[in-house]
């Protein structure tokens, strides 16, 4: 089997540009407009309700400064351990008794800052579709962190540092850009693609070019097509010998002879 010579450079790409030019803006418009629907219908807002616990070890100690930031550093150490109970079920469970709400480890963030080496901070963040459920949640969650903490590391004290309150406002977007973009953009360049490897595959002779690269054939003259109807072809519609031209085999001056004394 013969394969395929025919090769596509950047001229090729660019003509396939131009010709579907039209084609992929209305592509882009479509699709951009198809994601931003999608994400209308599809939109649930969600809410977010945050608070901020603050341990420190109960044992002062002798009092003095190294007791104390002894105490300090032991807090410090304890804070992973603390930020993983706060989303197990020892914590999560009396919250969903207490509030009757399906209460899931994914709906709860628990963090401390992260610019500080030593902190005994602990940031909660709770998100739900509701503002209502979300602060209920980080509240309790709260209650019961200040209870279970101390109770399983022995020592610890937890103490609410800012209150869970309530926003109104959701925190995610109704429309993502990203996504529009992405969509505008992608659906073009993979139709963009798709034709340019059709033009590769596509082993039909179309022009000279063709014919030298895959015939391997020498083109010393092209025959023009007398019965064309391209009025910007030489030998087209424009300079008489068209289909219907004055000359063609349709035309006046073919069908009348006489018709030719008037010139």
């Amino acid at each position: 089997m013969e394969e395929n010579k025919k090769t596509i450079d950047v001229a090729d790409c660019l003509s396939i540009l131009k010709r579907y030019l039209i084609l992929f803006i209305v592509l882009a418009v479509v699709a951009g407009g198809l994601m931003a629907f999608y994400q209308s219908v599809s939109y649930q807002p969600r809410y977010r309700s945050t608070a901020s616990l603050y341990l420190l070890n109960k044992d002062s100690g002798d009092g003095t400064t190294e007791g104390i930031y002894n105490n300090y550093v032991l807090s410090n150490r304890l804070l992973p351990d603390c930020r993983e109970i706060l989303t197990r079920p020892s914590v999560l469970k009396p919250v969903a008794d207490e509030l009757g709400y399906n209460v899931s480890r994914g709906m709860i963030s628990v963090s401390s800052p992260s610019d500080e080496e030593y902190t005994c901070i602990i940031d909660i963040v709770v998100t739900t579709d509701s503002p209502q459920k979300s602060y209920d949640i980080a509240a309790a969650v709260c209650k019961y962190g200040a209870i279970e903490i101390p109770r399983i590391t022995e020592g610890g004290q937890v103490n609410i540092m800012k209150a869970a309150e309530i926003e109104t406002s959701p925190v995610n977007s109704r429309f993502s850009a990203s996504k529009i973009l992405l969509a505008a953009v992608g659906v073009p360049a993979l139709v963009y693609v798709f034709l340019i490897i059709l033009r590769i595959f596509n082993d039909r002779i179309n022009n000279t070019t063709d014919a030298q690269s895959q015939l391997d054939l020498s083109v010393l003259g092209v025959i023009p097509n007398l019965n064309g109807d391209h009025r910007k072809k030489k030998y087209g519609k424009k300079r008489g010998y068209g289909k219907y031209a004055p000359y063609g085999p349709y035309g006046p001056y073919h069908q009348n002879p006489a018709n030719r004394s008037h010139e």
